[in-house]
């Protein structure tokens, strides 16, 4: 594969050990992007499957080799089968996973959730940077759409003195805080995969 666009080079290598192995990605993400989370990994190769439901997600996740949890649009069912998936296959059989925070900081059922949910040590945190703040219990989430703040003004940017959220001693490295945002936490220690 050679990629006719030049951001693309420093990932060609990934998209093709993607297309060669054809991962299966449990993904339970918000309805709204359902599609889209599908054909964007069927395009890249991956094998996506979705489920949400505590009868289900646990144990189809034993069959994924990587799973995707967004709270983008919580459902009943989500709130009942995400940390029950979680801990079956992030805690129990030591699966890659992603947390997408969507929407948290004021939301009085997904944010308690995004908070446990970082307990069981995701290998990505994907979030803007108003959600990482918010999961580190920094903000609201609201930092994008306060007048007068946003996620690049000094109140809502944190140094590099700032340490990373507390780890639990068996975790050996921190998730790496991929946002979707310029503006990024730089907390000491996090790796990340988000531009400076």
């Amino acid at each position: 594969m050679s990629p006719t666009d030049p951001d693309l080079a420093p990932v060609v290598h990934v998209l093709e050990a993607v297309r060669r192995r054809q991962p299966l990605v449990h993904c339970l993400t918000a309805t709204v992007s359902m599609g889209i989370v599908a054909d964007g990994l069927l395009a890249a190769g991956a094998r996506p499957m979705m489920t949400e439901t505590l009868q289900e997600a646990p144990t189809l996740t034993t069959l994924a080799d990587a799973l995707v949890i967004n709270l983008g649009t919580l459902s009943t069912d989500a709130m009942d089968g995400i940390p029950a998936t979680v801990v079956a296959a992030a805690v129990h059989d030591a699966r890659p996973w992603v947390l997408d925070p969507t929407a948290i900081g004021i939301a009085p059922v997904r944010t308690p959730l995004a908070r446990t949910l970082l307990d069981s040590r995701p290998d990505v945190v994907r979030g803007n940077a108003s959600e990482v703040l918010a999961l580190a219990g920094e903000g609201h989430g609201d930092a994008a759409r306060t007048p007068g703040r946003s996620p690049s003004t000094p109140s809502a940017r944190r140094s590099g003195s700032r340490p990373a959220p507390a780890a639990p001693s068996q975790c050996p490295a921190p998730p790496i805080w991929c946002c979707r945002a310029r503006a990024v936490p730089r907390w000491s220690g996090a790796r990340r995969c988000c531009p400076a």
